[in-house]
């Protein structure tokens, strides 16, 4: 089965304390009914493409997120620390040709973990191939590329699930934009120390409260012991002692933020309501 992952980032700005990078997940026939709905509803807006940074107070913010919800498979969102990034993972001593990676890509390389790893949940005994678009123009762009095909040449397991990657105009992919609106729903969370109030939605909460959630949003959170794990994985890799391959995390590394009711679970997954 082939699914599309569609992610940004946000708050990478150079003084910032901390990089999210967030997005969602869909199969092929999913996306092309969200992109159509999308497309609709910013027509009925008066809105050409949505930007979350320029007109993120507009009505259509909340009509952005029902269709995500109503069209879509799950969300992901990971946040990554530049302090523990710097101290635990990239000023470390780096030997035998490994380099490490950037704030961006390593963003990148726990979404290919944690959107694996729930696709195999979701879609179980089903051979998946995950595509992931993002935006360009990023100046990190590139590296996304350069992680997939490190991840076919070392025969990580979970390889043979990721696809190819491409780059997109945000303003022409409503995937990207849907992206964009997640990312920075959650830095508002995040800059406001209400992490523990995601299961609130980005819908008011008496809806979220009330209201079954058809595409749950995962947060994926590394701590210093998780950087510092996967450099040291790396760096066994590129001396060819043993292939982990993957992200290190410890087993309850992917939290829900958003639950799919148990009334929901019962029915035929990520059925979309325009299929």
């Amino acid at each position: 089965m082939q699914l599309i992952a569609r992610l940004d980032e946000s708050n990478t700005h150079a003084s910032a304390d901390y990089m999210l990078m967030a997005g969602y997940v869909g199969r092929l026939g999913q996306w092309m009914h969200f992109d159509e709905a999308w497309r609709k509803g910013l027509r009925k807006s008066g809105l050409t493409h949505w930007h979350t940074s320029k007109i993120g107070n507009h009505p259509f913010r909340q009509k952005a997120t029902k269709l995500a919800d109503r069209h879509l498979m799950f969300g992901m969102i990971i946040r990554l620390d530049g302090d523990v990034f710097r101290e635990a993972y990239h000023s470390r001593e780096w030997f035998d040709g490994a380099k490490p990676d950037s704030m961006y890509g390593l963003c990148f390389r726990y979404c290919i973990r944690g959107i694996v790893q729930q696709a195999c949940v979701e879609l179980p005994n089903q051979s998946v191939t995950i595509n992931f678009e993002l935006e360009s123009g990023h100046r990190n762009a590139g590296a996304p590329a350069d992680i997939v095909r490190s991840f076919k040449r070392e025969r990580v397991p979970m390889g043979d699930a990721i696809g190819a990657v491409t780059l997109g105009e945000k303003t022409k992919v409503p995937g990207l934009q849907a992206a964009d609106l997640l990312a920075n729903w959650a830095l508002e969370l995040e800059t406001k120390g209400r992490v523990g109030t995601y299961d609130e939605g980005p819908l008011p909460l008496e809806k979220a409260r009330t209201r079954e959630i058809k595409c749950p949003i995962f947060r994926c959170y590394p701590t210093a012991y998780d950087l510092a794990k996967f450099r040291d994985d790396v760096l066994i890799r590129t001396a060819n002692v043993e292939n982990t391959g993957g992200c290190a995390m410890k087993r309850d590394w992917l939290r829900p933020l958003l639950r799919r009711q148990r009334s929901d679970l019962r029915r035929r997954p990520f059925r979309s309501r325009a299929t």
